[in-house]
Protein backbone atom coordinates (compact mmCIF):
# COMPACT_ATOMS: atom_id res chain seq x y z
CA UNK A 1 0.00 0.00 0.00
CA UNK A 2 1.05 3.73 -0.80
CA UNK A 3 -0.06 6.21 1.82
CA UNK A 4 -0.52 9.73 1.00
CA UNK A 5 -1.21 12.50 4.12
CA UNK A 6 -2.90 14.84 1.47
CA UNK A 7 -5.35 12.70 0.60
CA UNK A 8 -5.71 11.12 3.90
CA UNK A 9 -6.26 14.24 5.86
CA UNK A 10 -9.79 15.12 3.68
CA UNK A 11 -10.42 11.16 3.08
CA UNK A 12 -9.88 9.69 6.16
CA UNK A 13 -12.42 10.17 9.32
CA UNK A 14 -9.67 7.99 11.58
CA UNK A 15 -5.97 9.30 10.40
CA UNK A 16 -3.98 7.61 12.90
CA UNK A 17 -6.04 4.37 12.85
CA UNK A 18 -6.28 4.10 8.97
CA UNK A 19 -2.15 4.34 9.44
CA UNK A 20 -2.79 1.19 12.10
CA UNK A 21 -5.02 -0.91 9.78
CA UNK A 22 -1.79 -0.97 7.16
CA UNK A 23 0.31 -2.39 9.24
CA UNK A 24 2.54 -5.12 7.53
CA UNK A 25 1.28 -3.60 4.24
CA UNK A 26 2.71 -0.13 3.62
CA UNK A 27 5.48 0.16 1.33
CA UNK A 28 5.55 3.57 0.67
CA UNK A 29 4.35 6.89 2.17
CA UNK A 30 3.98 10.55 1.12
CA UNK A 31 4.21 13.35 3.68
CA UNK A 32 2.05 16.29 2.05
CA UNK A 33 0.45 19.12 3.86
CA UNK A 34 -3.00 20.16 3.09
CA UNK A 35 -2.04 22.86 1.83
CA UNK A 36 0.58 21.25 0.00
CA UNK A 37 3.39 23.82 1.57
CA UNK A 38 6.41 21.45 3.67
CA UNK A 39 5.71 19.40 5.82
CA UNK A 40 5.02 21.39 9.43
CA UNK A 41 3.17 24.43 7.50
CA UNK A 42 -0.46 23.14 7.77
CA UNK A 43 -3.01 21.03 9.70
CA UNK A 44 -1.07 17.50 9.97
CA UNK A 45 0.21 16.59 13.14
CA UNK A 46 3.44 14.65 11.51
CA UNK A 47 4.78 13.93 14.96
CA UNK A 48 1.55 11.41 15.59
CA UNK A 49 1.74 10.21 12.40
CA UNK A 50 5.74 9.16 12.40
CA UNK A 51 4.84 7.75 15.63
CA UNK A 52 2.38 5.64 14.19
CA UNK A 53 4.46 4.49 11.31
CA UNK A 54 6.93 3.86 14.07
CA UNK A 55 4.55 1.41 16.17
CA UNK A 56 3.34 -0.39 12.88
CA UNK A 57 7.13 -0.80 12.06
CA UNK A 58 6.78 0.59 8.95
CA UNK A 59 10.76 1.11 7.62
CA UNK A 60 10.10 2.44 4.15
CA UNK A 61 10.89 5.27 2.21
CA UNK A 62 8.89 8.35 3.35
CA UNK A 63 8.71 11.19 0.67
CA UNK A 64 7.91 15.02 0.79
CA UNK A 65 5.64 16.33 -1.44
CA UNK A 66 5.10 19.82 -1.48
CA UNK A 67 4.65 22.75 -3.91
CA UNK A 68 8.56 24.61 -4.25
CA UNK A 69 7.45 28.17 -2.79
CA UNK A 70 9.22 30.18 -2.75
CA UNK A 71 11.77 27.28 -4.84
CA UNK A 72 12.90 24.49 -4.86
CA UNK A 73 16.41 25.34 -3.12
CA UNK A 74 14.67 26.39 -0.23
CA UNK A 75 11.79 24.67 0.39
CA UNK A 76 13.72 20.96 0.14
CA UNK A 77 15.99 21.67 2.55
CA UNK A 78 14.00 22.97 5.03
CA UNK A 79 11.27 20.04 4.16
CA UNK A 80 14.31 17.23 4.22
CA UNK A 81 15.22 19.35 8.10
CA UNK A 82 11.88 18.69 8.82
CA UNK A 83 11.29 15.34 8.04
CA UNK A 84 14.27 14.51 10.05
CA UNK A 85 13.68 15.92 13.30
CA UNK A 86 10.23 14.23 13.38
CA UNK A 87 12.27 10.96 12.77
CA UNK A 88 14.94 11.73 15.04
CA UNK A 89 12.66 12.55 17.97
CA UNK A 90 10.72 9.60 17.45
CA UNK A 91 13.58 7.46 17.25
CA UNK A 92 14.93 9.06 20.63
CA UNK A 93 11.78 8.17 22.08
CA UNK A 94 12.24 4.02 21.28
CA UNK A 95 9.15 4.01 19.45
CA UNK A 96 10.43 2.49 16.19
CA UNK A 97 11.48 -0.99 16.11
CA UNK A 98 14.99 -2.63 15.94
Amino acid sequence: LHVDTYHMVFEEHDFLGSLLACEGLLGYVHYSENNRRIPGLGIIDFLNVTKMLARIGYDGPIALECVPDPDVDISGPLGASYAKNLLQLVHASGAFRS
